[in-house]
């Protein structure tokens, strides 16, 4: 909230501000609301503070949270008008001029209407926190500094087994009655792990699931997430997909069974299900009778917190998880506080920081979030605050684990509060994409260009730092090193729901939507029926604060095959993610959406063409086109936006289609650039138009010719000459080329793949 009023401020302070002021003879109310925000923005450290143990600056929080949201969208409303006008080149132009002369006395006074009216909303609640006894009390510098020349390390804890600590013995012990245990009435037996949660149930699964004795005595190895939701067929599904690596098909429940009793029965295997609550003995039953095919000596290892659960699955005696000694977390509080050497630099804060420690309950979650926090801090007064913190005497808590996590919480700098609290509105125990929570933060306007970095290197940052403080796990990164998905701990995904609830009133937030279908539990549900989109259409047209829509509709065919026509009245959308849906083309007036920053269509395989007017969304930049495999056709003008970062793939027309020029100013594109139906570029002069040298910042560059076809005079070797990419490029993949040799730039690149092509290209040849 402090950074986004922060961003408010600057606004309202910019030399547009100024002049929108005297435009609307409003400069008195400009000066007034941004005093105003400036004020309250001072206590809101110490309302974030008090507010989970004060119901009514709880309440307080959530009334700021609805009226800054008010004026960030009348500051939008502005800013939009004002793009709109084609004489206006850029944001600092004289508005005046700017404005239709045909509606400029309409536009002045209602948008002066509009901010006399909010400052008066803001006046009051800027006078309640005199009467809750809010002060400005910052504790010294608490923001988030991104150094744009280094980078921290976020290589994931939990894959890292050298760094678990006290589990040793206890692993020896569960692996000794895998493979020596064999029970002599039952095919398969089934060991329960029990503890509470941040324990480390999952660690301790996970390192006797890799152990070299496990590997060498089992045949087959599978691993499921369970959770809340103790689906029986999501689970077997689940199981064929872990034992097949690869996806499996939507069948119904019973060939589903019976295809994982084929890949079960004969063989001695270990199943892991892992953090089950479920207390249902039947549901229980139904999918053990499935697994109960297996060979003598099979076994299934469950994790949970709950020891009714363990009494109804477990066939063995149940492990109980210890928790850590006081020793033992402060070996765990000590590598994230200080690293391997430094702690002996400073004894003061050694005898602080184990008395810290003994307030974490032998919980290792909790010991590394709070080291984390005080990685950089050497201050005894920060390292005193969050040992007396009131927050560790909360009387609804007694495992002291969310404590701790909401002191880690308070305690990150101001700007990544707000983008850990948003994570709220993913599943919990889902696989994040870095790449959306950094759009949809980016949308929400949580994070923003300092400067020196780009927004989106901003958002890998503040990624980076969240995983750093064990806020995030799990972090899965592709060939070369980028980060692809994370998850959250479910008792982090507790605490971002907390901080929304306490924020919003709810984990829902009125600016992003998220339409989901079944199998797919997200914020917002409609059923895909023609009933549910009209529901859905009529929701839109009184969503006015939305920046973000997400449609998910991956698990149906059919249904969802085209945008609603209230879409286009989503002036403040920034996000628009129609990935994996059945959309066959776009509404031409989806151009109409002037804010449109992230256009996400990966994997929509139906998809045939885009609008014409696409050159008009001049803010737009990620055009996601990952696998839409039946676009045939891109419209001219695309190479307009030269906001552009993301534009995955382009398919070459004819003289009126894409040409290779539209390429020619889109210097800054990142990631991943594929270029199709390069045969019908016409000669060297033409493919050179797209100065594929000068896009430093791309990773990987494809390039495609049909490779079917025939009777044709082939230019392929002097196009290809041609489209000669930066030396950064890190792979390089050539498709379709009917060429006998390749360019000589071509060594330059590390990594390159040839397929359907005449000649074959091998490295240092």
């Amino acid at each position: 909230m402090e950074a986004f009023l922060e961003s408010l401020v600057k606004f309202l302070n910019s030399p547009i501000q100024e002049e929108l002021g005297l435009l609307c003879g409003i400069e008195t109310e400009i000066q007034k609301l941004s005093s105003l925000l400036s004020t309250t923005k001072a206590v809101i450290e110490d309302a974030e503070q008090k507010q989970f143990t004060d119901k009514a600056i709880q309440l307080w929080l959530q009334k700021l949270n609805l009226i800054a949201y008010e004026v960030d969208d009348i500051l939008d409303d502005y800013a939009t008008e004002v793009s709109r006008e084609p004489k206006c080149n850029n944001i600092c132009c004289n508005v005046f001029h700017c404005l239709p002369a045909t509606s400029n006395i309409w536009f002045r006074h209602r948008l002066g209407a509009r901010m006399k009216k909010i400052i008066g909303k803001f006046d009051a609640v800027a006078d309640e926190r005199i009467k809750l006894g809010l002060s400005d009390q910052k504790r010294g510098s608490n923001h988030f500094l991104v150094d744009s020349t280094a980078t921290r390390e976020t290589g994931s804890l939990l894959n890292e087994p050298e760094q678990v600590i006290g589990r040793d013995e206890e692993k020896d012990k569960i692996v000794g009655i895998l493979v020596n245990q064999v029970s002599n009435n039952q095919n398969v037996s089934v060991l329960p792990i029990v503890g509470v949660g941040g324990l480390g149930k999952t660690t301790l699964a996970q390192l006797v699931f890799h152990d070299k004795r496990v590997i060498e005595h089992f045949e087959l190895k599978l691993w499921v997430w369970v959770s809340e939701d103790f689906d029986v067929k999501r689970i077997i599904k689940a199981l064929i997909e872990s034992a097949k690596g690869t996806s499996a098909e939507a069948l119904g429940l019973d060939p589903l069974q019976r295809n994982l009793q084929e890949l079960l029965r004969g063989k001695r295997y270990l199943v892991v299900l892992d953090d089950v609550w479920n207390e249902n003995r039947e549901e229980w039953e139904n999918l053990k009778s499935v697994l109960e095919c297996g060979s003598r000596g099979s076994f299934i290892v469950t994790t949970t917190r709950m020891e009714k659960v363990a009494t109804i699955m477990g066939t063995l005696q149940t492990h109980y998880l210890s928790s850590l000694s006081d020793n033992q977390c402060w070996s765990l509080f000590r590598q994230r506080a200080f690293g391997r050497h430094e702690a002996e630099e400073f004894p003061n804060l050694i005898a602080i920081g184990k008395e810290i420690v003994q307030k974490c309950g032998g919980v290792p979650l909790a010991a590394k979030a709070l080291g984390g926090f005080l990685r950089f801090k050497r201050e005894e007064t920060e390292w005193n605050f969050l040992k007396c913190s009131e927050i560790w005497n909360l009387p609804q808590e007694t495992t002291h684990i969310l404590p701790a996590l909401r002191l880690s919480y308070l305690n990150l700098p101001v700007e990544l509060r707000g983008c850990f609290a948003y994570c709220a509105v993913f599943p919990k125990g889902s696989e994040i994409k870095k790449e959306e929570v950094i759009h949809l933060w980016m949308a929400n306007g949580l994070i923003s260009s300092n400067g020196t970095m780009e927004v989106e290197d901003v958002g890998d940052a503040v990624l980076a730092e969240l995983h750093y403080r064990s806020l995030f796990q799990d972090v899965m990164k592709d060939k070369f090193g980028r980060v692809l998905t994370f998850k959250m701990h479910d008792l982090v995904h507790d605490l971002a729901q907390s901080v929304m609830k306490a924020k919003h009133g709810g984990t829902e937030s009125n600016r992003t939507m998220m339409l989901c279908m079944p199998n797919d539990q997200l914020t917002m549900a409609f059923p895909i029926t023609s009933t549910g989109i009209d529901q859905f259409s009529s929701f839109l047209s009184k969503c006015g604060s939305l920046r973000a829509l997400i449609v998910r509709s991956m698990w149906l065919e059919g249904h969802f095959t085209k945008l609603p026509p209230a879409v286009s009245n989503l002036k403040h959308l920034r996000h628009l993610n129609l990935s994996g849906s059945d959309i066959v083309e776009l509404p031409n007036s989806i151009c109409d959406l002037w804010n449109l920053q992230i256009l996400n269509l990966n994997d929509c395989v139906k998809l045939q063409s885009l609008p014409k007017g696409m050159r008009f969304l001049r803010n737009l930049r990620h055009l996601c086109l990952q696998d839409c495999w039946r676009l045939t056709r891109m419209p001219s003008g695309i190479g307009r936006l030269t906001c552009l970062r993301t534009l995955s793939m382009v398919v070459l027309g004819g003289k009126k289609g894409f040409r290779p020029s539209e390429l020619r100013d889109l210097n800054i594109l990142r990631g991943e650039l594929s270029i199709k139906q390069l045969e019908r570029i016409e000669d060297k002069k033409d493919a050179e138009e797209a100065c594929l040298i000068k896009k430093q910042s791309l990773c990987e560059l494809y390039l495609e010719w049909d490779s079917e076809r025939m009777f044709q005079q082939y230019n392929d070797e002097e196009l290809l000459e041609a489209l000669k990419p930066c030396p950064n490029l890190q792979f390089l993949n050539i498709e379709g080329f009917k060429g006998s040799s390749f360019p000589s730039w071509i060594s330059t690149v590390t990594n390159v793949h040839v397929y359907d092509s005449a000649a074959e290209y091998i490295v240092g040849a």
